[in-house]
């Protein structure tokens, strides 16, 4: 599945990670967390730019997002990382890009929203940074799980739909590998994730193709006999 042209759509969730440059360490105390936190949600409120769930990792961020405009994310994320950055190196006395070029996105439809905020919020329980989700307070479980107040979130509409059992049940459950495969392919490579009415919905506003297509040549049909 090849990387396509970055194409984000207003009004649509989508699932964004932007990692440290060669995957090096981006937050290295927990008051660069908390700065980090002020400066995305005085960006996102200026740019257009809901958070409805949200996980900082040592080394990358993860995003669950809703744009008002076309350019709300670019522009929330390129100020937050661009006075983050200065911040950091001013501290440290270091030099050069402190993030990787480019941030990875793809919109999503209600299915994979709710697969994705909990795979972004069960990250520090995968990785071994936190014994359960509510443990790890650079994340929006705790606003999802116990409703904490959480400045960055105020404009989210969550929960989005009816979750039956609670939040709670659902980062109870195994993992799905086949989910959390799709979710890190899929922001890869900017394909939109969900159903085929949502992906042709999309395709209808960009005017193009979407979707993932076969890899290789198409089969060439055989001339008919004489």
């Amino acid at each position: 599945m090849g990387r396509q042209a970055r194409i984000v759509f207003p009004h649509v969730l989508h699932h964004v990670t932007q990692r440290g440059n060669y995957r090096q360490d981006v937050f290295f105390e927990d008051g660069d967390r908390v700065q980090y936190l002020a400066w995305l949600g005085e960006y996102a409120q200026k740019y257009g730019l809901e958070v409805w769930a949200y996980c900082l990792m040592t080394n990358h961020i993860h995003l669950i997002a809703f744009p008002h405009r076309q350019d709300s994310l670019a522009r929330t994320l390129a100020a937050t990382h661009t006075r983050y950055s200065q911040s950091i190196n001013r501290r440290t006395g270091r030099g050069g890009h402190l993030w990787q070029g480019r941030f990875f996105s793809c919109p999503l439809d209600e299915v994979y929203l709710i697969r994705a905020a909990r795979y972004i919020e069960l990250n520090p329980v995968r990785t071994g940074l936190a014994a359960k989700a509510a443990d790890w307070p650079w994340s929006s479980a705790r606003a999802h799980l116990e409703g904490v107040e959480d400045q960055l979130l105020a404009g989210a509409s969550w929960p989005p739909q009816d979750l039956g059992s609670g939040w709670a049940e659902i980062l109870s459950e195994p993992d799905d590998p086949e989910s959390i495969a799709a979710i890190r392919k899929h922001t890869h490579t900017g394909h939109p994730l969900g159903s085929s009415s949502f992906i042709a919905s999309l395709e209808k506003l960009a005017g193009r193709l979407l979707r993932a297509l076969p890899r290789g040549r198409p089969k060439k049909e055989k001339a008919q006999e004489k």
